[in-house]
Order: structure tokens, then C-alpha cells, then sequence
């Protein structure tokens, strides 16, 4: 092999190609026989030299780029199959407390209360004593209402704080409604409460008003009230100094159940005069 060494970098020699057909030709004369022809081939290399610069560093093969593995995203299939309707909570309503409006009153003929006129309770009791007729008047039933407003329809008995000095106030449990018991004797809620106060100083007209004994039957029985020893009440609604009243009621919250067995404690009434 020829010398690889050259000036200025490094000479590779490189074998050519064999050439396989370039013949020389030569005849031949065999005795006895026929003339042959004889090839002969010569063999031919050729030398390429090729020179690469000193420091010469062939690049490496590119390394192919692996292609990347086909990523597989699953998608469900739609169910056809319709949800079940889930359940909606509701709340129920909470009841409103109940609560007490003070029925507009007539003129001077007073307001309508559990299907009787207050106002002619009242006078009927007076003139049972034989008193003058009270006028209604609206500014005493307006003091009326503040005073139960204020002791919560019987939480507490309380006077009025700012009620004017020259009017007198009595305040007693009591419904506004009748029971079974009161309807049975033809009774009403306003003259259970009104006669408890009478009955402080029982009279013939009391305890026998058309076979009815109000104080013992009524006031204690029904009302469930206790009025003896005390005289208070009965000597202002009886009293000649006083010829105006107005009265109104309040619930009791605290009543619970116990309201519709018209027990005193379902609410409060007040009556102011002057």
C-alpha cells in the first residue's frame, strides 16, 4: 500500500476500482489442431488520494429521532340512560305567630269582640247596678292596648307607666274567644273577664243572672280566677266618678296549647277610665 504521509494534513490512498476487461491478445497454433485464441487479462488498480486537514474529526451519524408512541385517550360512551330526579327539600312555612288587632271601634258603640259588643257588656253590667251607661272612647282603648302590648297579653301585670293621672285602669287574664264550657251557657269571653272583676263584691245579679252564677261557674270555674280579698277593681267599674272606658286585648305567646281551652292565661285584657 502506498504512503498515507502529505504536508499540511493527512493523504489516504484509496484502491481503485479493478478493471476486468482490458485483454491482451495472444494466438496460438496447437499441432494437429485448430487455432486458438488466447486472452489474457491484465490487472489495473488505480490509486485516489484523498487529504483530510489535520484535526479533522468526521461527524458522528445523526441519531434518529424515535417516533413518538400513539397516546390513546379513551372517551365514554354517552349513557342514554336518564338520572334519576333527585329530591328538592321543601321547608314548611313556619306559622306566623298570632297576633291581636284591636277591632275598629264604631263611634261610640264600641268594637265587636268574640260576637258581642264591649261596650254593651259593659253597660249591661252597669245598669245591673244601676250606674249610667258608659260612652267609648278611643283614646282609653288605645292606652288599653299599650298596657297589654307591654306585659306581652299576661307575661306580666303591669299598669300602664304613662297612663294620664286621672284615669283608672283595671287588667285581667282572660281569652278572647269562647270555649265549649262558656258557649254551653251562653256566655262570651269579654263578660267572663268583665264579670271577674265585678265579682271582687258579689252581688244577687251576679251570682243569679238568668240561672247563671258568674262567680262560681264562670270566674272560677271556667277562668280558673281567685278574686277574693280584694275589692279594687269591682269599686272602679261600679264608680259614678268615671263615665268613659276602652278596653283591648293581647295574646299571650307563652300560652302554647292551653289557648284553645280559653284558660285565663291565653291572653290579657285592659280597660282604662276616666
Amino acid at each position: 500500500m502506498p504512503s498515507l504521509s502529505t504536508l499540511g494534513g493527512i493523504s489516504l490512498a484509496l484502491l481503485g476500482l479493478v478493471s476486468a476487461h482490458k485483454p491482451k491478445l495472444a494466438h496460438r497454433h496447437p499441432r494437429g489442431g485448430p487455432v486458438v485464441e488466447v486472452v489474457e487479462y491484465e490487472t489495473v488498480v488505480h490509486v485516489v488520494t484523498v487529504t483530510v486537514p489535520h484535526g479533522y474529526v468526521a461527524p458522528a451519524a445523526p441519531t434518529p429521532t424515535p417516533e413518538p408512541e400513539p397516546v390513546i385517550v379513551y372517551h365514554p360512551k354517552p349513557s342514554s340512560a336518564k338520572p334519576s330526579p333527585q329530591p328538592v327539600y321543601t321547608p314548611e312555612p313556619e306559622p306566623e305567630p298570632e297576633t291581636y288587632s284591636p277591632p275598629a271601634s264604631s263611634g261610640n258603640q264600641g268594637p265587636q269582640v268574640d260576637g258581642v259588643n264591649i261596650l254593651e257588656v259593659a253597660n249591661y253590667w252597669r245598669a245591673k247596678a244601676g250606674k249610667a251607661p258608659f260612652k267609648w272612647d278611643d283614646e282609653l282603648a288605645s292606652i288599653s292596648q299599650e298596657t297589654t302590648d307591654i306585659n306581652q297579653g299576661g307575661v306580666q301585670m303591669k299598669h300602664h307607666p304613662g297612663a294620664r293621672h286621672n284615669t283608672a285602669e283595671v287588667i285581667c287574664p282572660g281569652p278572647n274567644f269562647s270555649n265549649q264550657e262558656l258557649k254551653a251557657i251562653g256566655g262570651n269571653a269579654f263578660e267572663a273577664v268583665y264579670t271577674g272583676w265585678l265579682c271582687e263584691v258579689p252581688t244577687s245579679a251576679l251570682t243569679n243572672d238568668g240561672g247563671i252564677n258568674w262567680c262560681s261557674e264562670v270566674v272560677s270555674d271556667i277562668l280558673s280566677l281567685n278574686v277574693a280579698g280584694q275589692t279594687g277593681h269591682a269599686d272602679i267599674l261600679n264608680s259614678d266618678s268615671y263615665s268613659k272606658i276602652g278596653c283591648a286585648y293581647s295574646d299571650n305567646p307563652g300560652a302554647q296549647g292551653k289557648k284553645e281551652r280559653g284558660f285565663p292565661w291565653s291572653g290579657q285584657w285592659a280597660c282604662n277610665l276616666i
